[in-house]
């Protein structure tokens, strides 16, 4: 590709720095490959990133708790962005994973500008934490920018996912933190994988 400066794989991935010339010729690029990439094989797999969007992220994802499945992560963040790729284990020098994930992400436009996601977020009673470079501080008990979980004086129901009352106290319909929807809480979603490997478990020994 006689357009590129410099192509530089980064060591331990299949990812690809990229530096085109002139804003000519990445437009270029990006232009061709919108109408080749439904058209040829090669592409197949193949996901550009463009860095100087804004909305495009490198999303960190961390539980406390390992055993936490990675596939109940990307659903709850289909909820909140589009993931470009699946999260990958984040590993130090001697290929020990540290608990963090990595994926790359577009945030969702809303009607003030980009949606970012939560810092805090449980699924069923695990708490999981998430950054990426611009994400806003915010309180983990109410979501709010103006203070910080330590001084936090806003009551939060875990339970429904409203304000002003504490989960034992709720008397509304639960809500599941993992899909959204109204009627379950996270042990009994169909998305969840736990309930999915035991209909298939219940599958087999029916027959």
């Amino acid at each position: 590709m006689q357009t590129l400066q410099d192509l530089i794989q980064i060591p331990g991935s299949r990812e690809f720095d990229v530096s085109f010339r002139s804003a000519d010729k990445l437009a270029l690029f990006l232009r061709v490959y919108e109408e080749k990439r439904e058209l040829e094989d090669c592409w197949e797999n193949f996901v550009v990133l463009g860095r100087s969007k804004s909305s495009l992220k490198t999303l960190f994802i961390l539980f406390r708790n390992e055993t936490v499945d990675v596939e109940d992560i990307v659903t709850w963040l289909k909820r909140h962005c589009d993931v470009l790729a699946v999260p990958v284990k984040v590993t130090d020098r001697f290929g020990i994973w540290t608990g963090e994930y990595k994926c790359e992400i577009e945030l969702r436009q809303g009607e003030g500008g980009v949606r970012h996601l939560p810092g805090a977020f449980f699924l069923g009673a695990e708490r999981g934490y998430s950054w990426y470079k611009g994400q806003p501080k915010t309180c983990f008990k109410c979501g709010s920018r103006t203070h910080m979980s330590g001084t936090c004086t806003q009551d939060r129901c875990f339970r429904c996912g409203e304000e002003g009352h504490l989960s034992p106290y709720c008397r509304k319909v639960i809500v599941c933190n993992l899909c959204g929807k109204r009627g379950h809480a996270f042990a009994q979603c169909p998305k969840a994988v736990h309930n999915s490997v035991a209909a298939q478990l219940t599958g087999v020994a029916g027959h």
